[in-house]
């Protein structure tokens, strides 16, 4: 088993939850940069500092952000 990272999941729920709401204003309520915000709503990297931060604003456990998946052979 290989555990994987769902960024596309982390996205949407940022997405989600950022409504109408600018990246200024999601980055000083979390207390990360607001092109960190855009970032995590990108799918792209971010650091463990600025993920837990966000699943911390989400109310979302970090775990909820990995899954096994079936290892190749």
């Amino acid at each position: 088993m290989n555990i994987t990272f769902d960024a596309d999941k982390l996205a949407g729920d940022v997405l989600q939850k950022r409504q109408s709401k600018s990246y200024d204003e999601i980055g000083a309520a979390v207390g990360i940069a607001p092109s960190t915000v855009y970032r995590a709503e990108n799918g792209l990297a971010l650091s463990i500092k600025s993920f837990t931060r966000i699943c911390g604003w989400l109310e979302v456990s970090p775990g909820a952000y990995f899954k096994e998946t079936q290892a190749s052979t």
